[in-house]
């Protein structure tokens, strides 16, 4: 899991998911973001372009409209890879020590993992490995003052966060929540 190389200190200046990684596995998840958002784009100029070579008066307009729903495929993946390093913000307790004395019996009570945890961080398991869904779901919690930021990542094969899962992440950012308050 990408906890070990969690940077909690610049992730809390910058007020997004940081990771010391090394640059060629950057490079790495870089082209496969890449690859997952071109995909679709590249399908349906593909199709698009047989299209106008054949001619065919029935699958030209049909074309036409896979082209514009692969771009707005494309479009969606972007947003969601983007949307997977932002924090969302929630007012807590009135300082910090409370906030995570509240989140660690809020782990203790779901019997949660804390895998890792520092003066202003908590990084927990909701769940344990499962085969064909995801590989793991964690919960990346921040401390400021009274500020709470809240972000849950499912990782996909090799530890590459995996954008598909945003509706179960946000499902899971609500429950959390609602435990908080």
């Amino acid at each position: 899991m990408k906890y070990l190389s969690f940077n909690s200190k610049k992730s809390l200046n910058q007020e997004k998911l940081v990771f010391d990684e090394p640059l060629l596995l950057i490079f790495f998840e870089i082209f496969h973001y890449f690859i997952l958002t071109i995909g679709p784009v590249i399908f349906g100029i593909a199709f698009f372009y047989v299209q106008l070579n054949f001619r065919n008066p029935v699958l030209f307009p049909f074309s036409i409209v896979t082209l514009i729903l692969s771009f707005l495929i494309t479009l969606f993946i972007f947003f969601q890879i983007k949307k997977s390093n932002t924090f969302r913000k929630i007012k807590g307790k009135e300082n910090r020590k409370e906030n995570m004395n509240l989140i660690e019996n809020i782990c203790n009570k779901n019997d949660w993992k804390i895998l890792h945890t520092d003066n202003h961080s908590h990084v927990i398991l909701i769940e344990k490995l499962k085969l064909a869904y995801h590989n793991g779901r964690e919960l990346y919690i921040l401390y400021k003052d009274d500020k709470i930021y809240i972000r849950c990542l499912t990782y996909a094969m090799h530890d590459m966060k995996n954008p598909f899962h945003w509706n179960s992440q946000r499902k899971t950012e609500n429950m959390f929540i609602e435990k908080l308050i």
